[in-house]
């Protein structure tokens, strides 16, 4: 699975977990994909994948000027414990 679909995959399932339903992605079999490929990193892979899309969905440039930032990073974090069963 490429990064560009892990992260495409990744934003829309947060979107529709927390409230986007109508742009969010609502697709357990997505999941179970997403989640089944993230247990397979060792530890420095899912360190440097996960800082990557926080880097870019929650604290670049563009992300803080369309509003996000580090109080959406800790909602994901929560959602990657509560909703993909991933805890950081």
């Amino acid at each position: 699975m490429n990064q560009k679909k892990i992260f495409e995959s990744m934003e829309g399932l947060y979107a529709f977990d927390t409230g986007s339903t109508d742009s969010g992605i609502n697709d357990e079999l997505l999941r179970k994909q997403i989640v089944s490929y993230l247990e397979t990193l060792d530890d420095n892979e899912f360190r440097i994948l996960m800082s990557t899309f926080i880097r870019e969905y929650f604290v670049s440039h563009e992300a803080i000027e369309n509003g996000y930032g580090i109080e959406d990073l800790v909602q994901f974090i929560k959602w990657l414990d509560e909703f993909m069963g991933i805890e950081i």
